[in-house]
This record gives C-alpha cells, sequence and structure tokens, in this order.
C-alpha cells in the first residue's frame, strides 16, 4: 500500500503479510527475525524504515520509489539493452556482496524485487523470506504459499532445502540477467510444477540461441551461475560482476577442465527427487510428478516424487507408504518442520488427481496398512493401533499398549482381522471393532517380526530378523487354519504373495524374486529373478507391493552412511583410530576422560545402541540392548559411567545411565521430563546435570538439573529461539551454545548455571557443534563454510575472545547441526572425528506397473 509517514510527512510503501501466512508465522518471531535486516545500509539496498504488528495484520514499511520495477520494465520492453542490462545485474551484485558479507542471504531476487529509481536499482525485500523461513519453518508448507518465485530458485532451493547460502542468490541473479538479455528467464512452463521439473532436471539453452548480440564471456558467465551444483557456480556476486566484464571468461566445453555434458549436471537433483523436491513441488499442488524412466526393460517404469518425507524419515517407504488394492492411489508420508520439530504427516494421491490431500488425525503415524476393500486405513501412533475411513471419518481405538521396535510389521487379513507386532518377539490378532485380541505367535528373545504381508485364505507372510543386530533375516508362513508359524527362506527382508500361488520378495543385496508357494507343503519353489537395485538396509527393503500386482521402491543400496572413526590434528592430518576397525554406520561418539576409551553409537538394523571401544587396538562391545535403542552417549567425569538417550515405550526420550564396563544389571533412569530430552551432559561433582530439551510447540532450550533432587530444575536458556548443541567449561562457569537468534546458527558463550541476558557471540561466519579444550583457554566449532575454527578466550576477570583462527578443512567428515559429532583428546592436539565413508543412498523411486 502506499501510505503516509505521519512523523516525516513522507510517502511510504507499506507491505502487509497475507492472513493466512502471519496465523502461521506468528508476530514476535517474525519480527525478531526481520530485525537482522534493519541495519542494512546500501545504495542499492532498499532499506527498511518500520516493521511491527497491528489488530492481527504483521506489515513491515519501506521507502516509496517512485518508478517501475525491474518487472514492469520487462512486460513493456521486453528485452534490455545489453549494457543496461550488466549494469544493473552488477549493480545488484554489490548489493548481494555485501549483504553477504553481513551473513544475509535474499532468498527471493527476482524482476519484481528489483526497482528502478532513476534508472538506478534498489532492491527490496531484502531478508523477508528468510526472515518468514526461519519464522514460519515448515509450517509454511500447510498455507499453500512458496518461499520464492519458481522461475528463480536455485536447485537447492526447489528440491525443498532449509539451508541456502550466497550461491542461491547467485543463481538468482543469472535468471534475472538471463531475462534481462533473452526476454525469458533460462526455464519456464505453462505451471510451477514444471518450471520446478526443469530446473532440477533440465539444462538452460545458452544465452546467445536466443540473442546474437550478447558476448560470449557474458554467455559463459551466465551459464557458470545457473550450474546444478552450488560448487560449481561463482563463490560469490562480486567474481560474478567481474566475469561479466571480462571479455576472456569461459567456462563450460570451451573454456572448464572436467566439463560435464549438457544433461550429466543434472544427475545429482535428479537422485534427490523422492526426497527434498517433493516439498517443494507440494507447495506447487503437486503430490507426484511422473516422467518415462526409459529403461529398456520388459517392465514398464514411471519415476515418482513423492514427499520429503520419503528421505528425512528412516525406512520411510517401508513404514511410510500404501499402496491401494485396486490401484487407485497411493498413500504416503511427507515431512513438515512444526517450530523446528520434525512432524510425519500423510498424504493421499489419487491416479487420476493432479493433487494430493493431507489425510487427518495421522501425524506421526507409521505402518499404513488399507483393509481389503481400500475404504479404511489402520496404522500405529502414540503406543495405539487405529483405523480410520480414507476419505475422511472418525478415528477407531483397536488396540492400545502397542510398542513396536522401529519397523513395525502389521497386515489387514481378508477375514477384517488385523496382526500386528507388539513388544519386539509378540505377533498379536484384533479384529475390526478391537474388542478380541489375542497372541498368535513368540519368537525367542533375540528376533522379532519386521514386516508382515496378508496371505489369501487367512494368515500372512512374517519377515523377521534372527538376532538381535538384524544381520540375519528369515521368511516365515502364519498359517491360521493349522495354527502354524513354519520358516520358508532365508536372507529375506520383505515378501508379498502376488497372483494367488507365487510370493515375490527381496533379498539383503536389493534383488526381487517370484517364487510359487505351495501351501500344502508349507515350501517355496526356486525363485525367478525378476530385477535388482532396490534400496535396502540391514532390517528393511524400501519396497512395497499392492494387491494389483504394482511395486513402488526406492533405487539405490544402503540407505546409512558409512564412515571410518580418526584422529585429525590441527593442521587436519587424518590417522585411523585402529586400522581394523570396519566402516559402520556410525551416528555419535564420546571419548572418555583417560582417552582410553570411546562410545559410539551404532545403527544397525534400523535401530541405534551404544558400543564401548578400547583404544586403540581393543575389542569393540556392546553397552545397551533392547529394541528401543540408543543414541548420544556421554562420560560421567569419572569416566566410570556413561549416559544417554533413550526412548520409553511410548516413544518420549529420557536420559539413562549405565556403567561402563557393562557390569550394570539394568540401566537406570537419570532424568525424565514431559518434554524429549535431546541431549545431555552428565552431572558434575555437584550433582548437576545439563540437558537441552523440547517442548511441544516450542523451540529447544536448556535446562539444568539436581539429578540428586530431581525437583531441581533451572532453565538455563529459555527464549523463542532455537539453542542446541551444548557445550559447558571445564571449569563449570561456562556454557557455550548455537543459537538461531541472528537469523542464522552462530555460536554463543553465557556464564553458567545463571546465564541472564549476558550473551557473548563466539563465531562470526556461522557455527555449529562448539567444544571447549581441556585447558579452558580454547573453544573450537564449525564454521559455515565447514573449516574447523578455534577461538582462544579468556574467562578472567572477564570473559573476552583474544583470537579466532581457521584450523582445517573438516567438510569431510560428519556434521551435525544440532549435535556436536567429534571429540577431543586430552592433550588439546587431536580431535576424534567421524570421516564420511561411502554413501550408497538412494533418491529416486520407480512405481513398477
Amino acid at each position: 500500500y502506499l501510505a503516509e509517514d505521519l512523523k516525516h510527512h513522507r510517502n511510504v510503501a507499506l507491505k502487509v503479510l497475507k492472513p493466512e501466512l502471519a496465523a502461521v508465522v506468528g508476530a514476535d518471531r517474525f519480527l525478531a527475525e526481520i530485525e537482522t535486516t534493519a541495519n542494512l545500509q546500501h545504495p542499492h539496498i532498499l532499506p527498511l524504515f518500520d516493521s511491527g504488528e497491528a489488530d492481527g495484520f504483521l506489515f513491515y514499511v519501506m521507502p516509496y520509489v517512485e518508478g517501475d520495477s525491474l518487472r514492469e520494465r520487462l512486460q513493456a520492453e521486453h528485452q534490455l539493452p545489453v549494457e543496461q542490462a550488466l549494469e544493473i545485474a552488477e549493480k545488484v551484485a554489490a548489493a548481494l556482496q555485501y549483504a553477504h558479507e553481513q551473513g544475509v542471504v535474499h532468498r527471493d531476487i527476482k524482476p519484481a524485487n528489483i526497482l528502478l529509481s532513476r534508472g538506478e536499482p534498489l532492491v527490496a525485500d531484502f531478508g523477508i523470506a528468510l526472515a518468514l523461513s526461519e519464522a514460519g519453518g515448515g509450517r509454511i508448507t500447510e498455507t499453500g504459499l512458496s518461499l520464492g518465485t519458481p522461475h528463480y530458485m536455485s536447485p537447492e532451493q526447489a528440491a525443498g532445502e532449509r539451508t541456502l547460502d550466497k550461491r542461491s542468490d547467485v543463481y538468482a541473479l543469472g535468471c534475472v540477467l538471463y531475462e534481462m538479455l533473452t526476454g525469458q528467464p533460462p526455464y519456464s512452463g505453462p505451471t510451477a510444477q514444471s518450471v520446478l521439473g526443469r530446473i532440477l532436471t533440465g539444462d538452460p539453452d545458452p544465452a546467445t540461441k536466443h540473442r546474437k548480440a550478447i558476448p560470449a564471456h557474458v554467455d559463459h558467465a551466465i551459464l557458470r551461475a545457473l550450474e546444478k551444483i552450488p560448487a560449481d557456480r561463482f563463490e560469490t556476486a562480486d567474481e560474478f560482476a567481474r566475469a561479466l566484464r571480462n571479455p576472456s571468461f569461459r567456462h563450460g566445453r570451451e573454456g572448464r577442465a572436467g566439463y560435464v555434458a549438457p544433461g550429466k549436471t543434472a544427475e545429482r537433483w535428479k537422485r534427490i527427487a523422492i526426497g527434498g523436491v517433493g516439498a517443494a513441488l507440494l507447495l506447487a499442488g503437486l503430490g507426484i510428478w511422473a516422467v518415462t524412466d526409459g529403461d529398456d526393460d520388459p517392465v514398464r517404469r514411471q519415476q515418482v516424487v513423492l514427499g520429503s518425507g520419503i528421505e528425512q524419515l528412516p525406512d520411510a517407504v517401508a513404514i511410510g507408504v500404501a499402496l491401494a488394492p485396486d490401484g487407485s492411489g497411493i498413500l504416503y508420508v511427507d515431512t513438515v518442520d512444526a517450530s523446528g520439530t520434525t512432524q510425519a504427516t500423510f498424504w493421499w494421491k489419487a491416479t487420476d488427481r493432479a493433487d494430493a490431500i493431507r489425510v487427518p488425525n495421522m501425524d506421526d503415524a507409521v505402518s499404513p496398512t488399507f483393509s481389503p476393500d481400500g475404504q479404511w486405513i489402520a496404522y500405529l501412533a502414540d503406543g495405539q493401533l487405529r483405523k480410520q475411513p480414507l476419505r475422511g471419518g472418525t478415528t477407531v481405538l483397536l488396540a492400545d499398549s502397542v510398542s513396536p521396535p522401529g519397523v513395525a510389521a502389521m497386515a489387514w487379513l481378508e477375514d477384517g482381522t488385523l496382526i500386528f507386532e507388539n513388544g519386539g518377539p509378540i505377533v498379536e490378532r484384533v479384529d475390526e471393532d478391537g474388542t478380541t485380541r489375542d497372541t498368535l505367535w513368540e519368537a525367542d528373545e533375540t528376533s522379532w517380526p519386521i514386516h508382515a504381508s496378508p496371505l489369501e485364505g487367512g494368515g500372512a507372510l512374517l519377515s523377521s530378523c534372527t538376532d538381535g543386530s538384524c544381520s540375519g533375516n528369515r521368511l516365515y508362513i502364519l498359517d491360521l487354519e493349522r495354527d502354524t508359524v513354519e520358516a520358508l527362506a532365508d536372507d529375506v527382508l520383505r515378501a508379498w504373495q502376488v497372483t494367488g500361488e507365487h510370493v515375490v520378495y527381496v533379498d539383503r543385496r536389493g534383488g526381487v524374486f517370484l517364487a510359487r508357494l505351495d501351501r500344502d507343503a508349507l515350501e517355496l519353489a526356486p525363485p525367478v529373478p525378476l530385477f535388482d537395485g532396490v534400496a535396502t538396509t540391514d532390517r528393511t527393503a524400501q519396497m512395497v507391493v499392492g494387491a494389483d500386482g504394482t511395486l513402488l521402491y526406492v533405487r539405490g543400496q544402503a540407505l546409512a552412511s558409512r564412515h571410518t572413526v580418526v584422529w585429525v590434528d590441527r593442521a587436519g592430518e587424518i590417522e585411523p583410530v585402529d586400522p581394523t576397525w570396519e566402516l559402520d554406520a556410525f551416528i555419535s561418539l564420546a571419548l572418555s576422560p583417560s582417552d582410553d576409551r570411546l562410545a559410539v553409537s551404532i545403527a544397525r538394523g534400523g535401530v541405534e545402541q551404544v558400543w564401548v571401544k578400547e583404544l586403540p587396538g581393543g575389542p569393540l562391545t556392546r553397552l545397551t540392548v533392547g529394541p528401543q535403542g540408543a543414541t548420544r552417549p556421554a562420560w560421567t567425569p569419572d569416566g566410570r559411567h556413561i549416559a544417554y538417550i533413550s526412548p520409553d515405550s511410548q516413544g518420549r526420550n529420557l536420559v539413562r545411565i549405565l556403567r561402563a564396563d557393562g557390569s550394570s544389571p539394568a540401566p537406570e533412569t537419570l532424568l525424565s521430563m514431559e518434554e524429549n530430552v535431546w541431549e545431555i551432559i552428565p552431572p558434575d561433582d555437584e550433582g548437576v546435570a545439563v540437558f537441552r530439551f523440547r517442548s511441544t510447540g516450542a523451540n529447544a532450550d536448556v535446562g539444568a538439573m539436581d539429578v540428586d533432587d530431581d525437583s531441581t530444575v533451572t532453565w538455563v536458556l529459555d527464549s523463542e529461539f532455537d539453542e542446541n548443541a551444548i557445550a559447558r567449561s571445564p571449569d563449570g562457569r561456562w556454557l557455550a551454545y548455537v543459537s538461531d537468534v541472528s537469523g542464522r546458527a552462530e555460536v554463543y558463550v553465557r556464564p553458567f548455571p545463571d546465564a541472564g541476558r549476558r550473551r557473548i557471540q563466539i563465531s562470526s561466519n556461522g557455527g555449529i557443534e562448539p567444544l571447549w579444550a581441556h585447558s579452558g583457554r580454547e573453544l573450537f566449532f564449525r564454521d559455515a563454510e565447514g573449516w574447523m575454527n578455534v577461538a582462544t578466550v579468556r574467562t578472567d576477570p572477564e570473559f573476552r575472545v583474544e583470537s579466532r583462527d581457521r584450523l582445517f578443512d573438516a567438510t569431510g567428515f560428519d556434521v551435525d547441526a544440532s549435535y556436536r559429532t567429534y571429540d577431543l583428546a586430552r592433550d588439546d592436539r587431536r580431535f576424534i572425528m567421524l570421516q564420511a565413508g561411502e554413501v550408497e543412498a538412494s533418491r529416486a523411486a520407480d512405481l513398477i506397473l
């Protein structure tokens, strides 16, 4: 709106957020986030005059600029003179360079946000997209509004990645310059989803194809700015501007070593289609995007894109996708980030509709299963087995006190009863009204069923772990007529009955086979191989089969990252901790106070457990057991106990503790709260433990508790921002942590335990994973570019940072924005880290018809 500033007697531009967006974002968080951009002062940046809330409306105020926007200029002139387009691009690049140096990324560079005042460009709405994203998080998805304009989105933004850096703005500026010169953006299409699809899978035409007058070096500079992979673009906006004025600049086939032919650069983004891009496409109202795969195969294939949950949730296809019995559609999981808490949502995509519909009442559910007639869905949530009509209606409780370990076996039989796994080795049955419940099978304590599918004529196929680590898997047939459970085959992860007397199954290597089932003899005939390449873990195969013979699977191998545990010195030199220690799915680690033992959490068979390794070459011994799993080990100061995070039977995270030598008869509960606990610093000599938790609907906060008096709780950090990755100084007086109070993650230090309002910022270029040196004089952390840094500090008479230095490039090692994934030897000279190994993560899925 055009408004008048009554105080200064001037015209201003008043921008008001859409009411549905304002309701999701919330006033306090948005206004706090937008403050980070209020101090941007640059000749080509439109400043922010004011912001606030009035009667529920969120608004911000900018100068009123007489003249056109670049969008209006392009609508009138279609193409701009080359020299004029270059001048605008260079001045916008200067504005971006300045903002990026202040740590602010625009996220929505487009012609409509570039105003032309007496011919001079002014970039508007700087930081608004960032403020909305940080304030609203994944809840923006639910409004149907997209943060960013499809034609100018970088591939990583189109793929739904939350963390965007300055190279995303460089990409968008490349798109704007391309349009100024050619009259059209690099990618276009009739719908938003078609544009996003082309951004992720296509290659732009050279600008000279549309306009011969464009100089060759300008064309090459634009092509580099539009590279799919951020590392292949210009590192800064200033580099882009310099290339536009350098007649000798070349990029690609003519000037760059390692040129990749058109189409090949898109492969990375094609591979992640089943993951992050689903979120972006859903913003545009698309549930499934199908293209011809092109495989020379007698089986007809389609590649499909579902939601981001296929990538983000463990075993997502195995526990989050169901095919309608009549082939009429797909029920699938997606994720939203509600105030920093990942939440699973379910969507129904009918094959005869272009959009997907969110299914109510199923948030955070697992193992959806259709009734034989396809009208009902059964699922597990909050320790209960429930059912509800597919197209809306009353939810019916069938069974409570259900505690499946991870992936859950469940099948809806023809007679209306359901069988389900409970507590690991027990398979139970309940009727469709929930009135009758009995036990069908109880395996031994080291094995349990993890998948089930119904058999015609009654009964089910059960695939089961044969030991606690799921290093072996076996297929069973549960015959209800005979009241027997018989083994059919080994090395089978999942199986389904198809075409009456045949069974299709997946083995541990991802091969798919078809075998005839003899129900009388309870035997499988020799199998016939169908195809391979299904993604698997030790515990499950990422494939589901519908009653009509449709298969949906994820292509790839293992879905879990594998790591090597290594020592790294301050110069970045690497040495294996134990050369005989095999690559494994390590998640977190903690070095003992005496440096002679290492606690690690390892994900095997879909369940994370804590192990202890004697250093340097001693044995690796499992410390925790049980289907619920354990993660984030932390040593007590005396090195005699290990605390860790483990969920209870209802899925709530608790802190438990065991003797490190394994002599505890059972774990003790160290900390139990109504909220989930996500990090723990074990009690010091005075019995004070520090922990991070997340309340329902709130951001991460930090508390302290006297474990000898569990009624004494102190909130150390309690704000509307995320605080995580906590680290207490050796003398106990200071707490380092990561907060997004500035709009991005930075490392801060506060006094402990009385944090008060005093806050000292340690990092200056983004920061995560802080860790104190044993001397207390140094604080290590990683910056936004992945480097390991050290800040030298003085704490007496007051806290002061004396220097900040980079140590080594740590991008080749495991990293986590919310936790610390490395530790430090007592001499403060060597880090123990997880070096990234071979990652076989698939990001594509095939719908096999």
